[in-house]
């Protein structure tokens, strides 16, 4: 009876953690990089809840986008990586710094969930606008999109018309 008890309990344990992580993980596709760094601040535990989450979520997948992009800068020297990181509804800001620390020439390598992506040609359109050049596109994968981007100079002053990718939303289970 008690060994029911403590698998019914661990289950449901795991149950409140991929609840909670559903939670932070909808607040951080839903506010913006400034409200994420507020929300981590004010509650540190949330952090290291997150990052459990997020490491259960990635053993499912077939590989990590990180493992690429790692196998990719050992070949190369000036790189900016955004890997599952465009979580802020701030993009134009966040990938601007990415263009302001770049020198000319420097690699941008996003990878992201693919599921966020609303129009391809679009979001590639805007960062011609933000200062960068596709070098490269693999969307292969059903799980994450792996884009490769050359600084060509500084970005252009407006909104980046197209620079929008969908948020990860949850369900209510």
């Amino acid at each position: 009876r008690s060994g029911r008890s403590a698998a019914l309990r661990a289950r449901m344990e795991e149950r409140l953690l991929g609840a909670r992580f559903r939670y932070l993980n909808q607040q951080l596709y839903t506010g913006s990089s400034q409200d994420a760094a507020r929300l981590f601040r004010d509650d540190p535990a949330a952090f290291h809840l997150y990052h459990r989450g997020f490491e259960r979520q990635v053993q499912r997948w077939p590989e990590r986008p990180v493992q690429r992009i790692v196998r990719y800068l050992r070949r190369r020297v000036d790189v900016a990586v955004f890997c599952l990181a465009l979580m802020g509804t701030n993009l134009q800001e966040i990938l601007g710094e990415a263009n302001r620390v770049l020198k000319l020439g420097g690699t941008l390598m996003v990878a992201e969930v693919a599921s966020r992506f609303e129009n391809i040609p679009a979001f590639l359109k805007a960062m011609t606008q933000l200062g960068f050049r596709t070098v490269s596109k693999d969307l292969s994968s059903s799980y994450f999109y792996l884009l490769e981007f050359a600084k060509t100079g500084p970005a252009r002053p407006g909104a980046a018309a197209g620079l929008r990718l969908r948020p990860c939303l949850y369900k209510r289970r």
